[in-house]
């Protein structure tokens, strides 16, 4: 075995210990540059089970096999969804879009759209990045950070700090519950803060949310209703009593 072998099969036993890691990072454990690194991952890439995210994260796809599963769930509702949403889209929009199952299904019905947008577009997700990179006239910015399994979405204080500097015209999130007393709730509280600053510089905050987050709670609140302007739900959303709770607020409900 040679030396570039030896190395690579060091990268492997790092990337299945960590399940992500960064591309500097890998390159000051070995003691190589981060070119010699990124050499030797295009090589795994092809042959492992392994992928790299925008911004230098290396991660197990592994790792995202029980997601890839909640994304095949409900599909037909958040397909009505997102493409209710993409009405919201205009030419030379600059927006944020959230991660989660809708959100990248979002992301899918906007590359398959027949309108050929000047976008900018935000993410704290890597499978949103991933999808709408390959739209011909848009420029998108990954936030790095900690990885979060359940919903492919990466966030530090960091991330918090750059958000803050950047305005959006339209901000397109899914959440994991939604009630009238909590608001739209998150996996994670960093998230959830990130949620609030993008919808506090959003000029339209659009909740895609289906129908079966309604009245269901999640570990932390990011927004109110209040800083909510739409929400577009399923039709299915009218015979649940928390909705009805909503609606008393000043926020317009897509029903599809």
């Amino acid at each position: 075995m040679n030396k570039v072998e030896e190395r690579q099969m060091k990268i492997m036993d790092i990337i299945k210990k960590h399940k992500h890691i960064t591309i500097n990072e890998l390159g000051e454990m070995l003691g190589v540059s981060h070119l010699t690194i990124r050499r030797d991952l295009k090589v795994l890439e092809e042959r492992e089970n392994i992928s790299i995210a925008y911004g230098g994260t290396v991660f197990s796809k592994e790792e995202f096999t029980h997601f890839s599963k909640r994304e095949l769930e409900n599909l037909d509702f958040k397909s009505d969804i997102a493409l209710r949403a993409i009405d919201h889209v205009e030419d030379n929009d600059i927006i944020y879009i959230g991660g989660g199952s809708t959100c990248i299904e979002f992301s899918k019905v906007l590359l398959a759209s027949k309108y050929d947008y000047n976008l900018n577009i935000v993410t704290s997700c890597v499978n949103v990045a991933r999808t709408v990179s390959k739209m011909p006239s848009v420029n998108v910015t990954l936030l790095g950070g900690s990885l979060i399994n359940e919903n492919e979405s990466m966030v530090s204080l960091f991330s918090l700090d750059i958000i803050k500097e950047l305005n959006f015209n339209k901000a397109f999130l899914g959440c994991l519950g939604l009630t009238d007393k909590k608001g739209a709730m998150f996996i994670d509280l960093t998230l959830a803060k990130l949620k609030k600053i993008v919808a506090v510089n959003s000029q339209e905050v659009i909740l895609m949310c289906d129908y079966n987050k309604i009245g269901k709670q999640s570990m932390a609140t990011g927004l109110e209703i209040d800083d909510i302007d739409v929400i577009i739900t399923n039709k299915e959303a009218c015979e649940i009593k928390e909705l009805r709770e909503i609606k008393k607020h000043d926020v317009k409900i897509d029903l599809v």
